[in-house]
């Protein structure tokens, strides 16, 4: 499911896909490692967890943009893009872990 969101005044659309999952873990591996739910759950680490999570899950053309999750940081303005961005990481973690239903093959 596309979520899009805006950063410094331009939309994006985040999604789930094969190709996503295939270039987050590319570039989580690149800084470090998925962050631990310790650092989503830290006032002082939050941001950065969540930044590091979206700077991985860019689309290729706006992934070139940041080299790295800090220049994408800075990017970030006002409180309704750190909201949107928020709620569309949450909602894309959810669509991460499928769901028994989606598990499940066709039975004849």
């Amino acid at each position: 499911m596309p979520h899009k969101i805006t950063i410094a005044g331009r939309e994006i659309t985040l999604e789930w896909t094969q190709e996503t999952a295939k270039r987050f873990a590319f570039r989580l591996a690149g800084i470090g490692g998925m962050p631990t739910s310790r650092q989503f759950t830290q006032p002082q680490s939050a941001a950065a967890a969540v930044v590091k999570v979206l700077w991985a899950l860019l689309p290729k053309s706006d992934f070139m943009r940041y080299e790295t999750p800090e220049d994408l940081f800075v990017d970030i303005d006002g409180e309704a893009e750190h909201l949107a961005i928020g709620q569309a990481v949450t909602a894309i973690f959810s669509e991460m872990a499928p769901t028994p239903e989606k598990k499940r093959t066709s039975k004849k």
